[in-house]
């Protein structure tokens, strides 16, 4: 798998209010030993890129293509790999920071 292929990227795009492209820094983390052991993502805030609302449709997704170029050069290892490492997830939001992790799961 190539790093261009693991950066994530979403493409819900409504411009009709206020749009961004959130970056996100994504990790693995041990979530406990039921079940023989479980693992679950993170999501962490690193950036946001508010869009003037002039911006097109392709202005928004040209720009959302850059971004995701970026930030495909800063990933580093595998997280699904025993040796870990850090990938990054590029996308349209309404809300600066909203798709952050903010409650680890459990295990029911």
């Amino acid at each position: 798998m190539t790093k261009a292929s693991r950066v994530k990227k979403s493409i819900r795009h409504t411009h009709k209010k206020d749009l961004s492209i959130g970056v996100y820094e994504v990790t693995r983390h041990f979530g406990g030993h039921e079940e023989g052991g479980w693992w679950y993502n993170w999501f962490t805030h690193v950036t946001s890129i508010v869009l003037p609302l002039r911006y097109t449709k392709e202005d928004s997704e040209r720009l959302l293509g850059l971004t995701i170029q970026h930030w495909e050069k800063q990933q580093d290892g595998d997280i699904y790999s025993v040796l870990g490492g850090v990938e990054y997830w590029c996308g349209f939001e309404t809300k600066e920071g909203s798709e952050a992790s903010t409650q680890r799961p459990y295990y029911c």
